[in-house]
């Protein structure tokens, strides 16, 4: 019956082998395959990262634009006040203050289409008119047009009502201009009625004429004046000297590039290049939200092709470790198999050995020498030992199953020990794979030893089950021997030495029989500590778990409190370079100076700042030269600035 037990579980054995590689042999092949998807995977991850890194490069162009962009539309916006003021001074404070409360009661009801504006704005005249032009009219340039004399009293109470100012109207229903008439002997490129250079809209035309209507522009002061004594009209020159009907004459230096109606052509140009750069750096900000989208999916594109990756590289690693366990396992197979197979050897030739005993035993015993010398009762005793023999047999069988089952009972608790423990040290190994910078070594090494623990153990079992089945054979042999022995006490001296093996046998099996049942509670004590070891290992498993859980908080938290000192730190150098660009602004400033304001607090340098603004303001009448001087050197001076921002942030 064992060796039909030994060759039953050999083919169990065998054919849980078989099982094992072929699970090795798919693990491997799965492994293979997700080793070609993750290298197929790869192209894909590389070209993501670097459409990426492109739309990242045309990101900083658009901001480089922008700041660009932003530079030219501050030196226009401060172009624009400059040529205000430079208006607003030709003015006085008080036209000018009138002028701008009628343009915000333009924006009313009932007033839109009634008042058009002062006649600066209305009209269109060549360059080289502007001196004529200007002289001839005045400080008529700012009378406001409006529709009839209705509306020119109502906007008089509401500067009365506001004391804003005093300003002149023009009511188009209620003026009569009177023209001159151009002599006939003159050509037009000698001579001009004023109001025919002037360009404006037809509805304006009255307004024109009667401010230019009744003077003729000259090329010379010669020729002004002949044709104001001939013809009995006023004249003007193109630079600016006046002739008048009666004989008197004014004139002298007129700077041309200092004229009410250049500054106003240069502040509509200045306004319609302000609209075209607002126009153009909105649609630099949406291409810069545009790319800002790009790279957020390019970004998140990368990030999940790296996360497959990154899970495709976990799997074959979890594929290879189960492919290396079934490999293992088969092995431990194929060890067991080998076991029982000497095994198997070694009963074989304890049954040969015991058939050629037993033989020789009842040779002797049903020899003619033998059944001679044995009374008749040693003979009824040697019958009833006989019988009995298969009995004890039998019995020793039960045992040897019962212990067999003992085994099997410890095996499947092994077993079902291992499937509890082998997810969580899979649990563990992912802990480790996570927190492999902080404390991988000492984790590799516990699940080593816990590996090889469980090597041993197995091995130790397997050799404990060798011996135990190795000496229930002896066992039972003894203790037939020992029974015969019993069971015929009145056998001769002449075969008590053969019967005296058979009873030693027998004390040796009942000695044995102990010492298995002393195994058997020492293995049953050992299955109670593997149970409190796996127990522990699982609670080492949860704290293990909660380590790692607070040093990813602790992780995070650091990480959080960096980002927020970076953004920080940067909100200050860009106020430290913005205060610095301002005070640059201002002029050339010497490197010990500018040391000293750096070591400024940050309220300090605004009222600095502020003070240097109020001192600049003072100083309204400029040259335009020099004023396009000091743009230029502004302009270059922030290109630099923008250049030297670029570098410390971008390359």
């Amino acid at each position: 019956e064992r060796i039909q037990q030994i060759k039953e579980e050999r083919e169990r054995n065998t054919e849980e082998m078989g099982i094992k590689r072929l699970k090795q042999e798919e693990k491997e092949k799965e492994a293979q395959n997700k080793q070609r998807e993750m290298m197929i995977a790869q192209p894909h991850f590389e070209k993501t990262k670097l459409d990426r890194d492109s739309l990242i490069v045309q990101r900083k162009e658009l901001w480089r634009t922008e700041n660009q962009q932003q530079l030219a539309l501050e030196q226009l916006n401060d172009e624009i006040q400059k040529s205000e003021r430079m208006s607003q001074g030709r003015l006085g404070r008080g036209a000018a203050a009138g002028i701008a409360a009628v343009m915000k009661l333009k924006s009313l009801p009932g007033y839109q289409d009634a008042i058009y504006g002062h006649l600066a704005d209305l009209i269109q005249v060549k360059k080289d008119n502007y001196v004529a032009i200007e002289v001839i009219g005045g400080q008529s340039l700012f009378n406001v047009v409006v529709r009839d004399e209705h509306i020119a009293a109502q906007l008089v109470r509401e500067l009365q009502k506001s004391n804003a100012g005093r300003v002149t109207f023009i009511p188009l229903l209620s003026i009569n201009p009177k023209r001159v008439n151009k002599p006939n002997d003159l050509i037009d490129s000698e001579a001009a009625v004023a109001s025919d250079l002037i360009q404006c809209e037809d509805r304006i035309r009255p307004a024109i004429e009667l401010i230019w209507g009744r003077t003729i522009v000259t090329k010379d002061l010669n020729s002004a004046h002949i044709l104001s004594q001939k013809n009995n009209v006023d004249c003007c020159t193109l630079q600016g000297a006046t002739v008048n009907r009666k004989g008197a004459m004014s004139g002298g230096y007129f700077d041309p590039l200092n004229t009410v109606l250049g500054a106003l052509a240069d502040l509509k140009e200045l306004r319609e290049n302000k609209i075209k750069i607002e126009q153009v750096n909105e649609e630099t900000k949406e291409q810069i939200k545009q790319k800002d989208n790009e790279i957020t999916k390019a970004t998140e594109e990368m990030r999940k092709a790296e996360s497959q990756t990154n899970a495709q590289q976990q799997a074959i690693s979890n594929i290879t470790l189960e492919a290396k366990q079934y490999g293992l396992e088969a092995e431990e197979c194929e060890g067991r198999d080998k076991k029982k197979s000497r095994e198997l050897e070694d009963l074989q030739k304890q049954i040969d050995s015991l058939d050629v005993k037993e033989k020789s035993v009842k040779a002797v015993l049903e020899s003619d020498e033998g059944t001679g010398k044995l009374t008749e009762e040693e003979r009824e005793q040697l019958s009833q030992i006989t019988s009995q023999l298969p009995q004890q047999r039998s019995e020793a069988s039960q045992a040897l199953k019962h212990k067999q089952l003992t085994e099997r009972h410890l095996q499947t608790i092994i077993q079902e020990l291992n499937a509890h423990i082998t997810p969580r040290l899979k649990e563990l190994n992912q802990i480790i794979e996570l927190n492999r910078r902080i404390r991988v070594g000492e984790i590799e090494q516990k699940n080593q030893s816990n590996k090889n623990k469980k090597l041993n153990n197995k091995k130790k079992q397997g050799r404990r089950g060798r011996m135990i089945r190795d000496e229930d054979d002896e066992d039972e042999e003894e203790q037939e021997q020992e029974n015969e022995e019993e069971s015929s006490p009145f056998i001769s001296s002449d075969y008590s030495g053969k019967i005296g093996p058979l009873k030693m046998a027998a004390q040796a099996a009942s000695q044995q029989e102990q010492s298995l049942s002393s195994q058997l509670a020492d293995e049953e004590l050992k299955l109670d500590e593997k149970t409190a070891e796996s127990s522990e290992l699982k609670s080492q498993l949860d704290q293990q778990k909660e380590e790692s859980y607070i040093l990813q908080q602790n992780v995070n938290t650091r990480r959080a409190q960096f980002e927020q000192y970076l953004a920080e730190r940067s909100s200050l150098q860009k106020k430290q370079d913005e205060y610095s660009q301002r005070l640059r602004d201002l002029g050339a400033i010497d490197p010990n100076d500018m040391e000293e304001i750096y070591n400024m607090s940050e309220q300090e340098r605004v009222r600095e700042l502020q003070e240097a603004q109020r001192k600049l303001k003072e100083f309204t009448r400029v040259n335009k030269k020099a004023l396009e001087l000091h743009s230029t050197i502004a302009k270059q001076q922030q290109i630099n600035v923008l250049n030297k921002i670029y570098h410390l942030y971008f390359m």
